[in-house]
């Protein structure tokens, strides 16, 4: 597997894992805003990583613009979408007029993506890639967008953690003082990481792909941590979460035999129909089998029902990219195998 390939299923997988923890986070969620807005941040952060993915497996460089003017439709977006997210934590939205308050958070996003997807795509402002070993590369052409974006991110950002940091001060009650500050040491981290892995590849005149929205998995991992630890979870919740336990346990069943066939039918169909190599075969097949019996064995586990998903999850958030690059080249074959990511996470 070449590092290409496995740098874009680190990134896809690190969305997966992050979906799973923020809709984690938000199940039980007093308001229904709250939920549907952690659901789009999922949603911004999967189209990113997909962008991301796509760019560094791409097979030429056509097919890595593509996949260049994708990601911002997710990265644009995102700093406006965590600050949204920061008020209603902090239940500081109510104090403000919506109307405005929305136009701040999300006009700066809309020009992002206008900066960085529409203009591109009509030939203005285009970056040019090179091809390195491990996945193309964009070499930015810094104009005056990329330093708009770098105010909007930074402004945004600071006014985040002022906000979290202020109210986690002001609050009397523990349980959200310990979410504030989970979630501003997070961000801070998550920021930080994001940010050096940029400027450090530039500094340091290393040709790597963008790979920042791997640490997101950070933030969003602290959240589902802290609910986790702090939730006090009502019974209409508790039986929604463990009525259909049996449930459960059959679809676990069906993903690993799934799995344990797909490994069978991936050495018949590679040795008698494309006449590859028996060893690379007998390896990938290896890996959707133990995937399968992994998720197997989780099912059969006396575990509770949330640890186990989040488990299956991760395991789907790692084998289905791994599917999807692996046949890269039949894309219009393999480009659903993102959906199904997506699919699974949500059933389960």
């Amino acid at each position: 597997m070449s590092y290409s390939i496995f740098l874009g299923i680190i990134i896809l997988a690190s969305a997966g894992i992050s979906l799973t923890c923020g809709l984690y986070a938000s199940y039980g969620a007093n308001k229904s805003i709250t939920k549907k807005l952690v659901f789009v941040i999922c949603g911004a952060l999967s189209v990113w990583s997909l962008g991301l993915a796509i760019t560094v497996a791409a097979a030429n460089e056509r097919i890595a613009l593509i996949g260049h003017l994708l990601a911002p439709i997710g990265w644009g977006p995102m700093p406006g979408l965590l600050l949204h997210l920061t008020l209603l934590l902090t239940e500081t939205e109510t104090k403000l007029k919506k109307r405005w308050l929305h136009l701040i958070l999300y006009l700066p996003s809309l020009v992002m993506i206008f900066a960085f997807t529409f203009l591109p795509l009509i030939g203005q402002f285009t970056d040019t890639f090179i091809s390195t070993n491990y996945g193309w590369v964009p070499i930015d052409n810094y104009n005056i967008w990329d330093y708009l974006y770098y105010l909007y991110y930074v402004g945004f950002t600071v006014v985040n953690l002022m906000i979290l940091i202020t109210t986690r001060r002001k609050s009397q009650d523990d349980h959200k003082r310990y979410l504030l500050k989970v979630l501003a040491i997070a961000y801070i981290i998550f920021h930080l990481l994001g940010t050096l892995s940029d400027i450090m590849s530039a500094f340091l005149n290393i040709d790597f792909p963008r790979h920042s929205v791997i640490f997101a998995m950070i933030p969003f991992g602290a959240m589902g941590y802290a609910v986790n630890r702090n939730r006090i979870i009502d019974s209409d919740i508790y039986n929604r979460l463990y009525a259909n336990k049996g449930e459960h346990q059959y679809l676990y069943e069906v993903m690993g035999y799934g799995y344990a066939i797909g490994s069978i039918l991936n050495i018949i169909g590679q040795k008698s129909i494309l006449h590859e190599g028996v060893l690379s075969n007998y390896e990938f097949s290896l890996f959707l089998l133990l995937s399968g019996v992994l998720i197997f064995v989780v099912g059969k586990s006396k575990l509770n029902i949330m640890p186990k998903e989040m488990l299956v999850a991760t395991v789907c958030s790692f084998s289905v990219p791994a599917i999807t690059l692996r046949y890269v080249e039949y894309g219009s074959l393999t480009v659903w195998a993102f959906a199904i990511l997506l699919l699974f996470i949500s059933i389960i």
